[in-house]
């Protein structure tokens, strides 16, 4: 921390040097402080994308109306940002709009098919707050294809197969899914139905 100090007097206006001392306030749990230090490297170079996304998250944690503000900064110096597009989407599905978490999973999607986390929350969108189980099933799919350990997708693609109706497509995955996590209680309770 003194270094950094140090290196502020000599070069005040290095942005990484803020940013640094933040995630030191931050990992010692003083977040005004760590606030105040990423605002100062923001103020040093308004493009400095690190400083955008240490606010967004801190704020994200705390689930601030100022999140997006700081992911929509963040993605206009760096349009191609996995994390802050998954960021936004979390903080919209935290929020209850679940149009907007969903297109900005599609644009992770769109810049990046293989990050899991993009298809498994929309599919859980799909299914979970907007009932739309069909499409819920292609995005489980394509968290699956990804991961095929993905126990969470595995179960939740059999949940929407039985919430359509397809009882034999929903056992067959409650039934691969025990073969693969034998102590995966909800196929286990779902068999039971």
């Amino acid at each position: 921390r003194n270094y950094l100090l140090k290196s502020i007097q000599l070069e005040p206006v290095n942005p990484f040097s803020y940013s640094l001392l933040g995630e030191i306030d931050l990992n010692k749990g003083d977040t005004t402080s760590a606030i105040n230090y990423y605002y100062r490297a923001i103020q040093v170079d308004k493009n400095f994308f690190p400083a955008y996304m240490q606010l967004a998250t801190v704020n994200l944690v705390q689930n601030s109306p100022l999140t997006p503000r700081y992911l929509e900064n963040a993605l206009s110096i760096n349009n191609k940002s996995n994390d802050a597009y998954y960021m936004l989407g979390v903080y919209y599905q935290q929020n209850g709009q679940f149009r907007k978490a969903v297109e900005n999973y599609a644009k992770l999607y769109e810049l990046n098919p293989e990050y899991v986390l993009a298809s498994y929350n929309t599919g859980y969108i799909y299914l979970a707050e907007l009932n739309v189980f069909d499409t819920a099933i292609i995005w489980f799919d394509r968290a699956v294809a990804i991961d095929s350990n993905y126990y969470d997708a595995i179960y939740n693609r059999s949940y929407s197969y039985e919430l359509l109706g397809n009882t034999a497509k929903a056992d067959s995955g409650y039934r691969y899914l025990l073969k693969i996590k034998p102590d995966y209680e909800l196929a286990k309770q779902r068999l039971k139905r």
